[in-house]
């Protein structure tokens, strides 16, 4: 289970590394190649049951955040040093009997809280005290079409 969530935290930096404060056009030290990528993301793809989709509860390929939320909780808050992703279950799995039961890598029941924090370790908030967490499970919200409609980087 460690081996899946650091593999899907490597997968979900790869993603979000582009929504920086800061434009690093030639500071590449935090990324992998894309070679790299598509093997952790192979081994975690190939430890799911091949009959993954057709499951009533499919686990996780991966989780999709709407970019702009992200922007926009980044840009109105400059503060922030560092970005937390924090797994948790959904609203829906909790408030279906399910508060604090596990859910392996359902991806009905999975989602991230993503917080950013500064310099002194201190949790930054948008107004009203909120946090990004419109993450989309792939499968179910995959993209059907262009290169993000595979698991693999192409």
């Amino acid at each position: 289970m460690k081996g899946i969530q650091i593999t899907a935290i490597a997968a979900i930096v790869l993603l979000l590394s582009a929504c920086t404060r800061k434009q690093r056009d030639t500071d590449y030290t935090g990324f992998i190649t894309k070679d790299s990528a598509n093997v952790m993301i192979e081994s975690y793809l190939k430890s799911l049951d091949t009959n993954n989709e057709a499951k009533p509860n499919p686990e996780l390929y991966s989780l999709i955040m709407d970019a702009e939320e992200l922007r926009i909780y980044l840009n109105q808050n400059p503060e922030i040093e560092n970005i937390k992703f924090m797994f948790a279950h959904t609203r829906q799995y909790i408030d279906a009997g399910n508060m604090g039961k596990p859910a392996a890598m359902s991806s009905k029941a999975l989602t991230l809280v993503v917080a950013g924090y500064d310099k002194r370790g201190n949790y930054i908030f948008a107004p009203g005290n909120r946090v990004p967490n419109h993450c989309t499970p792939c499968p179910e919200f995959c993209p059907k079409f262009g290169t993000a409609s595979s698991n693999l980087l192409q």
